[in-house]
């Protein structure tokens, strides 16, 4: 994808996730990971972005192209739960570690644990959970980035109040993560 829209829409998610948003005192507690068996909608394939995955049942899509939110119905935006979807080529070859660095750059009140590696549809990909407080709301997630190709990239964030994230979103989640295809640059 090229690097104007992709940073425009890291830049608008970063208005959204951080308004008013301060530093957790906390770092992230790397959070339990399970395939749980959750019913997800028919898969849906992204060409243009080289990816494909389930959507959530209820949730809504929005964005451009290769681009998107999946909100859960009648929360508040910085807060969620609401996943962020990125794919497709990319302007300039990076490494995974630089590709993860480089996004989370953007997120400066962020806090994220220690990436972990693992294989995403046999793509190397890391992982780290996500902690934030915006408006007084502890916000908890996670962030995967993969890299199919040098210069194609994917990227999935799901976060939730804390509490939600434990008790239901988190699952949604694994669930999504799970759904996703990636079609590696020829």
């Amino acid at each position: 994808m090229p690097r104007r829209p992709m940073r425009l829409l890291i830049l608008t998610l970063l208005a959204v996730v951080q308004v008013a948003a301060g530093c957790a005192k906390t770092p992230p507690t790397p959070l339990p990971t399970h395939t749980p068996a959750i019913a997800l909608e028919a898969e849906k394939r992204v060409e243009e972005g080289g990816f494909a995955y389930r959507p959530i049942p209820g949730y809504t899509v929005n964005g451009i192209d290769v681009n998107f939110f999946m909100t859960a119905p009648g929360v508040d935006l910085k807060t969620g739960p609401t996943f962020l979807v990125i794919g497709g080529p990319e302007a300039e070859a990076l490494t995974l570690d630089e590709a993860f660095k480089s996004f989370i750059a953007y997120m400066a009140d962020t806090e994220f644990s220690e990436p972990q590696k693992f294989t995403l549809d046999e793509v190397p990909a890391l992982r780290a959970d996500v902690r934030v407080s915006v408006e007084g709301v502890d916000v908890t997630g996670q962030l995967v980035v993969a890299r199919p190709g040098p210069k194609q990239g994917f990227l999935l964030l799901g976060f939730a109040p804390a509490d939600r994230w434990e008790s239901e979103v988190e699952a949604l989640f694994e669930a999504v993560l799970a759904s996703v295809k990636l079609f590696k640059e020829s």
